[in-house]
């Protein structure tokens, strides 16, 4: 299976090989993906489709210190303006609602906003 590997500054995401698209990491607010595709959502409104699964980025980002927080979507936690423990949902720094699964609702027991 294919991974991220960063090669670059580490500031940064190579989204696109062949036209050196790059990306900050630290604008990334979340990441949902659609089937084979993922959709990067940033800080400041617009959206980049890639077309690489969820997995492939994972393992890089969660070491820079984003959460899966769905079988579809991972979120910088940093982007996150409030947390409804009751609905188990995420409201992110861009408008968008992001439900938590029912399997990492664990994770998110002692999260502060």
């Amino acid at each position: 299976m294919k991974t991220y590997k960063q090669t670059t500054n580490e500031n940064h995401l190579v989204l696109n090989k062949k036209t050196s698209i790059k990306v900050s990491i630290k604008d990334v607010v979340l990441l949902k993906g659609e089937i084979n595709y993922t959709i990067f959502h940033f800080k400041y409104g617009r959206n980049k489709v890639v077309s690489y699964t969820l997995k492939f980025f994972e393992e890089y980002l969660t070491t820079q210190g984003f959460v899966r927080v769905h079988r579809s979507c991972i979120i910088n936690p940093k982007f996150v303006k409030e947390y409804d423990r009751s609905t188990q949902m995420l409201l992110m720094a861009n408008g968008e609602m992001v439900s938590i699964s029912r399997r990492r609702q664990k994770e998110f027991e002692g999260f502060r906003v």
